[in-house]
């Protein structure tokens, strides 16, 4: 009991201190991005953020939950739906992207934003792997290289918006360096997951399909949870216009500060 005491503290330490560092990262970029993008381009760029976030919720499947619950007892277990899950979420986000993509044409979207919602629903894809993989080296109990590689990647997302900022790159650059992030943090937490949970990569499809019938109320209520919260944005997008929804992204972004210790709490 002594020895699981003293563990639980040197995580939490450990990912405090990540949390903390990638905050003060984030917290810079939330007043940088609105002040040099404008209200117009910054609410371009929001509102293919929130539609792209809303519509690849579906690819949650309450995954974290699960592996929370189980993989800490068992952490073997990880190989029997981890790719399936994986494979399972592919298929899902080569139907979305489909959907997306007839709706932006039917809708007479430009290039850019065709190109930006592309970019930003590739990342998406990659921040549900990397929920997953994350949840599985929490639930092992190793959390110290996961945290070093948060506030890296944290450091080049925020190296390459500040980039784009300076070249007064259009605005799939900045989705492109969110990419760059999440891509880097795939590599290295799946990398971190073979380590310590001798991750392998095996279809098993009853293993699966027990995992996601036992995360559907999980998988519901986030469904429920991340729609809601997106639901803002996509409808001052579509009934007013980027100048409004970049001002009231901008002025979401100031007043969620005063919850950036909710985490740590």
């Amino acid at each position: 009991a002594s020895s699981e005491t003293s563990l639980a503290i040197r995580n939490v330490i450990k990912l405090g201190s990540s949390l903390v560092l990638t905050l003060a990262i984030a917290v810079v970029m939330r007043l940088v991005l609105p002040r040099y993008l404008g209200p117009v381009r910054f609410g371009t760029l929001t509102f293919a953020d929130a539609v792209t976030t809303a519509s690849f919720v579906a690819l949650e499947l309450g995954v974290e939950a699960y592996v929370r619950k189980h993989v800490s007892v068992r952490p073997s277990h990880a190989s029997d739906f981890f790719a399936g899950t994986l494979v399972l979420r592919m298929v899902l986000a080569a139907i979305v992207i489909g959907v997306m993509g007839v709706v932006m044409q039917a809708a007479g979207s430009t290039r850019e934003m065709r190109t930006l919602v592309y970019l930003l629903a590739v990342m998406e894809l990659l921040v549900h792997v990397n929920t997953t993989l994350s949840a599985l080296l929490h639930a092992k109990g190793n959390v110290g290289a996961m945290s070093v590689l948060a506030v890296v990647t944290k450091i080049v997302w925020a190296a390459g918006v500040l980039g784009a900022v300076a070249t007064r790159s259009p605005l799939w650059v900045y989705a492109l360096a969110y990419l760059a992030a999440e891509a880097i943090k795939t590599v290295g937490l799946f990398r971190l997951a073979v380590r310590h949970l001798g991750l392998v990569l095996r279809i098993d499809a009853r293993a699966t399909k027990l995992m996601i019938v036992a995360s559907l109320p999980y998988y519901l209520n986030t469904f429920a949870i991340t729609a809601y919260g997106k639901l803002d944005i996509a409808l001052l997008g579509v009934l007013g216009g980027d100048r409004e929804v970049g001002w009231y992204a901008a002025s979401s972004a100031v007043a969620s500060l005063t919850l950036l210790l909710s985490p740590l709490i």
